[in-house]
């Protein structure tokens, strides 16, 4: 096991070495990766068009704000042009 100083320092980490990862796996026997894989993994065809259908209405909305903003500043800098009114 893990002195005490050792695994609070490991566990107060909000990323590690990939390498240093598979290491620890190895020397506690015990899968780390698997834990974000059943976090970050996206299991039926559903649920991948429902996060790409909500992934693309994010992005829209995004879009939208950035262009909001640009035509604000188009306004104080007549000289500019929207390279998406081309």
């Amino acid at each position: 096991m893990f002195p005490n100083q050792t695994s609070i320092r490991f566990t107060n980490r909000s990323s590690i070495d990939t390498a240093l990862l598979e290491l620890i796996s190895i020397a506690l026997d015990f899968n780390f990766v698997e834990i974000y894989y059943r976090r970050y993994s996206i299991d039926s065809r559903e649920d991948k068009l429902s996060f790409c259908q909500r992934e693309n209405e994010l992005l829209k909305e995004l879009l939208k704000e950035k262009d909001e903003k640009f035509n604000i500043l188009a306004e104080q800098f007549p000289s500019w042009k929207n390279p998406a009114s081309k």
